[in-house]
C-alpha cells in the first residue's frame, strides 16, 4: 500500500501548470491548499461541516478567496506573478 503523503506530493508536484515568466504558474497549488485549508475550517463546525463534505461540496465563498489569497500572501513572490 502506498503511503498517502508521498503519494499526494508526487500528485501536487506533478500537476500541469502553465508558466508565467518562465516560472510555473502557482495557482492551481494555492487553490488546492485553499481547498485544504476549508475542509479543516469545515471539520471544525462539526455536524454541519461534516455533511459538505459528505457531498463532496467546497461552497465557493468569500471564505475560501479569502483563504486563497491568504496562501497567496504567504507563498507567492508577488514580483514575479
Amino acid at each position: 500500500m502506498k503511503n498517502n503523503l508521498v503519494y499526494y506530493k508526487q500528485l501536487f508536484f506533478n500537476l500541469k501548470r502553465s508558466k508565467s515568466k518562465g516560472e510555473k504558474a502557482p495557482h492551481k497549488l494555492i487553490l488546492l491548499l485553499a481547498v485544504i485549508d476549508r475542509i479543516e475550517q469545515l471539520i471544525d463546525m462539526g455536524t454541519a461541516g461534516y455533511r459538505m463534505i459528505d457531498r463532496n461540496l467546497i461552497d465557493l465563498s468569500p471564505k475560501l478567496e479569502r483563504l486563497y489569497y491568504d496562501n497567496w500572501n504567504r507563498y507567492v513572490d508577488s514580483k514575479i506573478f
